[in-house]
């Protein structure tokens, strides 16, 4: 009876990290018996080493300071993120791989901008095949049987196979976006979008596009969100050599090829509708959700679908543990002459993918407006606002 041996690894890290120290001033005119000044109780760094320590809050007045709720979304904020996760499988199978994105916004007013990337890279080495397996020398002198034929003859419980093939590509991923909000009021604004997107395994290098159209904040709360984008989208698709010499044979075989599509490139004007939502679901968990689809104008059996999925769990302030899970769906991907659902036995490309990260992600407020805030912080607001202003003669 045989048996396998199997090691899995799997690490995630954000690749770049650094600390901004923050300046913290030393409150004036704390009060002598300790007491609350403004929510917090401030020490002295630098207090005499006979000075008395103030007296520290009752465990009633501290509750509820470590819950944290969102800001107002509707407030003025710079925010970069950055994240980056890797894998290592390493037994029966060999497969690496790392994932790094990064995320950069700006509110201000009435307008918004927002940069993101994605880049994917994975190897694997798969062991050879079972038709050069490698002996014992001594029952076959030839060093090696096929014991993948019919009969099944030379099998050998002390066959082993000889190694891997080489290590080869099974992944290069690299995606973009650039999004211009502006809003005419607090539940209405018009958009432009561009993205573009690298891999060679889907067919497409470079795909580039653009986007117009209008959104409707359906509703708007602290809790959650919820958006709807309706508008048009232009892609243009490069197809690489692999695909270009597909669409070559399709037309030396006496077929066509889809309407406004070519044996190098395409594009495809279509009809762009998605749903935006964003949940809180408790100060430290919150889960956002795309959902897009793009109808093809030029043939209309033609739809592409596209649901990104993702969960962040906070560690601190800082840092946070975020699962991405990404599907897509294209009923005509590039070098394809006619959609999947009017002849499924001639989709010869891949129709269907599924991306799915963990990563270690680190957020940076790059204004001081953070994106969470302490019940404390909320009772010092509440207490500033409730003091009337003194004058002095």
């Amino acid at each position: 009876m045989g048996f396998s041996r199997r090691a899995t690894f799997v690490a995630s890290s954000a690749l770049v990290l650094f600390s901004v120290p923050r300046l913290v001033h030393a409150q004036e005119d704390v009060p002598a018996d300790g007491g609350d000044a403004g929510g917090e109780v401030f020490v002295e760094p630098f207090a005499e080493a006979n000075a008395e320590p103030p007296e520290l809050p009752d465990a009633d007045e501290t509750e509820g300071r470590l819950e944290r709720e969102p800001t107002d979304p509707h407030a003025d904020n710079v925010i970069w993120t950055l994240a980056g996760g890797g894998t290592l499988n390493y037994g029966n199978s060999r497969t690496a791989g790392v994932t790094v994105s990064s995320s950069f916004g700006v509110r201000q007013g009435n307008e918004i901008f927002a940069i993101d990337a994605f880049f994917q890279y994975a190897i694997a080495q798969s062991p050879l095949s079972c038709g050069a397996v490698q002996a014992s020398p001594a029952e076959y002198p030839t060093g090696t049987v096929d014991f993948c034929g019919p009969s099944g003859t030379g099998m050998s419980p002390r066959a082993r196979a000889p190694g891997f093939n080489d290590w080869a590509e099974t992944a290069v991923n690299f995606n973009w976006r650039l999004r211009y909000d502006h809003f005419l009021d607090a539940s209405n604004a018009f958009h432009v979008m561009h993205r573009g997107r690298v891999d060679r395994f889907a067919g497409i290098r470079p795909r580039v596009g653009l986007s117009i159209g209008y959104t409707r904040m359906v509703f708007e709360e602290l809790e959650h969100q919820l958006s709807l984008d309706l508008g048009i989208d232009g892609t243009f698709d490069v197809f690489p050599d692999s695909i270009v010499a597909q669409t070559h044979a399709i037309l030396d075989g006496g077929g066509s090829l889809p309407v406004l599509s070519g044996t190098d490139a395409r594009f495809v004007p279509s009809v762009r509708a998605a749903l935006a939502y964003v949940n809180h679901l408790n100060p430290y968990l919150t889960y956002d959700t795309i959902f897009e689809a793009l109808w093809d104008v030029s043939n209309a059996t033609h739809f592409r679908f596209e649901w990104v999925n993702r969960l962040r769990s906070a560690i601190d302030g800082t840092f946070q543990i975020r699962l991405d899970v990404t599907f897509r769906l294209d009923g005509l991907p590039p070098g394809q002459a006619v959609v999947w659902i009017e002849d499924a036995t001639k989709q010869t490309t891949t129709m269907f993918e599924v991306f799915s990260t963990l990563s270690l992600q680190g957020t940076f407020d790059l204004d001081g407006q953070a994106t969470y805030r302490t019940e404390a912080e909320e009772g010092a607001d509440e207490t500033h606002e409730e003091e009337e202003p003194t004058t002095t003669s």
